[in-house]
């Protein structure tokens, strides 16, 4: 079954419906569910179905044997002859078929980075049979698709080489979003609540693989428990090879994510750039372009440069939990869940939460009353000069088109969040330094997300226009 995904499948079911030749490349994080997304969509429809999966590490030689295998799968009426010796020939034999037929025909080719091997021309070559063939036949759709999102963005999505301006259409295929989740999890037989779901979310984030990987245990941190720390867990030991099966020389990618684990508030580029050996610049755009790590420019400090944090929930949290955990003699069997409350769980489970509604700001804005409005998100950060002087930090900043600025605060907890007098003064003395900072007329608001909602008082009855929970999130 195919959960979510409405809008990604009926652009794939428009492409395939259509009058003319289609070209679709589409890209995303390793385990988002590319490939079943278009087998799921495309294997059973009417015609003939070519698809061919590149081979991690493979030689050109083993590329189109592979070739030839799905080459009779397909045309199992072709004459099928030794396997090609090249792209050209390979595409010669597809060509002919697609000639000699009235049918429509897909052409999938999977994880595009791994076939495409050093002098094998190719990308050369497909651009060649789409531009003098394949692209004047309305029956044809093309399909590519790769976890190498760096390299499908320059060589195929954003290229100024062969494939220039040849796509039809592009996706960039997202992790599910909290609902989607939900709508994954339960149907696959997991009956969990909102909070539960919410709980594995930072974790793992909406990675189809992962969540298809849950056990069927009573609740969701033994999940992770059993996950990510007992033998055989199947994301205890899906780091080491993450950016490895992804990247050449990957080791500037794994240092950048050391560099960023440490820093919740994020890190300059420039201290990146200063800090990690070797040139920085191209792994910091394919590890963002992957989903990785997020750049973000702070309110009003353009002069500052970009700031780069981790996006990717498993991620995170493999740097902060799971990594030390296997640094033990031996991993105890309820490691997980002895963790739970501890400080810095809540400072992990914070950060966390506070990348979960980020994430979901569409689900914010319409939780707020304001989703048709123009609004444009953002963080700020202040960090004084003086030692004297206290620093500050705001998560979400909506500077609104009705002129008012909203500003968030996020709380995680398993329960109501009750604000006292200390909060109170810091949230008034925070928005008062935020105004004087960055010189600001405009009126200002403050929501609050809460996990599980407020204790309402005086306090939190002056600050706060809204409270937004988890549920609103789904």
């Amino acid at each position: 079954m195919l959960i979510g995904r409405v809008r990604e499948k009926t652009i794939i079911e428009k492409l395939f419906s259509s009058s003319k030749a289609e070209f679709l490349g589409m890209y995303g994080r390793r385990r988002v569910g590319k490939t079943y997304l278009l087998r799921q969509t495309l294997q059973n429809k009417p015609g003939f179905y070519f698809e061919l999966t590149g081979l991690k590490d493979g030689s050109m030689a083993d590329q189109l044997n592979n070739f030839n295998e799905a080459f009779r799968q397909a045309f199992p009426a072709a004459t099928v002859e030794t396997a090609p010796k090249n792209w050209q020939e390979a595409f010669t034999r597809l060509d002919a078929q697609i000639t000699n037929t009235n049918q429509p025909v897909t052409i999938f080719l999977d994880e595009l980075p791994w076939l495409a091997t050093k002098r094998s021309k190719l990308i050369e070559n497909i651009d060649y049979f789409w531009n003098r063939s394949w692209s004047q036949k309305p029956t044809v759709f093309l399909a590519v698709c790769g976890s190498a999102a760096a390299w499908m963005f320059r060589n195929v999505i954003n290229t100024k080489g062969g494939l220039y301006n040849r796509l039809t259409q592009q996706i960039s295929l997202q992790p599910f979003s909290l609902s989607e989740t939900k709508s994954f999890l339960q149907a696959n037989n997991f009956d969990l609540t909102n909070q539960q779901i919410v709980e594995l979310y930072m974790v793992m984030g909406g990675i189809p693989y992962y969540l298809d990987q849950l056990p069927q245990t009573t609740s969701s941190w033994e999940m992770v428990n059993e996950l990510c720390f007992q033998p055989g867990g199947r994301l205890l030991l899906e780091y080491k090879d993450l950016f490895r099966s992804l990247f050449d020389n990957a080791a500037t990618h794994y240092a950048i994510i050391e560099l960023l684990a440490n820093s919740r508030m994020g890190v300059p580029r420039k201290l990146i750039l200063d800090k990690v050996s070797g040139n920085a610049t191209r792994p910091l755009e394919e590890l963002e372009l992957a989903g990785f790590i997020q750049r973000y420019q702070p309110y009003k400090s353009k002069k500052k440069g970009s700031y780069y944090k981790i996006l990717d929930e498993y991620v995170f949290f493999y740097k902060r939990w799971i990594e030390k955990a296997q640094n033990l003699t031996a991993i105890p069997k309820e490691y997980w869940l002895k963790q739970v409350d501890k400080p810095s769980f809540r400072s992990w489970a914070g950060y966390s939460f506070e990348t979960l509604c980020v994430k979901h700001i569409d689900e914010l804005l319409t939780a707020l009353g304001i989703s048709g409005m123009a609004v444009d998100p953002y963080s700020w950060r202040f960090q004084p000069a003086e030692t004297s002087r206290t620093g500050a930090q705001i998560d979400v900043i909506l500077e609104r088109a009705d002129r008012i600025i909203s500003i968030g605060e996020i709380k995680y907890s398993q329960d109501p969040f009750r604000a006292d007098k200390a909060f109170y003064q810091k949230v008034k003395e925070r928005n008062s330094l935020f105004k004087y900072e960055n010189k600001i007329k405009r009126p200002i608001n403050n929501f609050l997300i809460a996990a599980n909602g407020v204790i309402p008082n005086s306090y939190s009855d002056e600050l706060f226009f809204k409270t937004i929970t988890i549920d609103d999130f789904f």
